[in-house]
């Protein structure tokens, strides 16, 4: 199968191999949503795995996303529909669906500069258990891991990371703890972080085990400065050279730490 070429946003490395690091609640899945449905597109692909374990207790980021993108929405709209009902908390997967497919019935939507550029449909697979088929199959693969930290088998989990550069794919690893993503294989084949507050003791091993082009105290300086902030978080792309700018506070808007 030939190797596909990924057209990522220069904010991001190539190949796209992605750890987002934080506790419960501090807004992981929310800032990947607003990544993959950025009006500047910016990550390339044509596929999407979600790797959901609980998966009837998905997100409500992750049912949009799902059920916009298998409706050919574009990525601009699935993010407007998503704020106008995200104030209904008690809507059901099934309401999320029936939104979707709303939206795309041409004869309910106006055409408006948002939504009049119609994606092609991109399949969204749902899985308990993925399969490496993914990494042979000639699409733009995004694996989404999240939640999957614990589980007993990680074999999936380090083949994306030890094979998603030469397999087609890209992947972000949603994880609250970052001394607990295998060293060899996640770790070690990771290109960027995103990391939302973090205690002194975990900073200090991210400090120690992730090379960026500060020394280790102004990078926990920038740290903190960064979490400040309400769900504030900072973005390290390691595959940065040493005259490039490696760390940022908001990777949506590029703004540089």
């Amino acid at each position: 199968m030939p190797k596909v070429k990924f057209q990522h946003d220069p904010i991001f490395p190539n190949p796209l191999l992605c750890c987002i690091i934080g506790a419960t609640n501090t807004g992981k899945t929310y800032l990947l949503f607003h990544i993959l449905t950025s009006p500047e597109k910016l990550v390339d692909f044509n596929e999407l795995v979600l790797y959901v374990p609980r998966a009837s207790q998905m997100d409500p980021e992750y049912q949009f996303l799902k059920y916009g993108f298998e409706n050919g929405l574009p990525p601009s709209l699935i993010n407007s529909l998503y704020h106008v009902y995200q104030v209904s908390e008690d809507a059901s997967p099934e309401d999320i669906r029936h939104i979707c497919r709303e939206a795309a019935n041409p004869g309910r939507v106006q055409s408006t500069s948002e939504n009049s550029e119609v994606i092609e449909k991109i399949p969204v697979t749902l899985s308990h258990t993925p399969n490496e088929e993914i990494f042979h199959n000639g699409l733009k693969t995004c694996v989404i891991l999240d939640d999957v930290l614990g589980e007993a088998n990680q074999t999936f989990q380090e083949s994306l990371f030890q094979r998603g550069r030469h397999g087609n794919c890209c992947g972000f690893y949603l994880a609250q703890n970052f001394t607990k993503l295998d060293r060899n294989t996640v770790r070690e084949n990771t290109t960027c972080y995103i990391i939302f507050k973090q205690k002194d003791t975990n900073l200090n091993h991210i400090a120690r085990n992730i090379e960026t082009n500060y020394e280790p105290a102004i990078f926990k300086a920038k740290c903190r400065e960064a979490w400040k902030k309400k769900y504030g978080y900072i973005y390290i792309n390691t595959r940065a050279d040493e005259d490039e700018q490696d760390l940022y506070k908001d990777v949506l808007t590029k703004i540089p730490l």
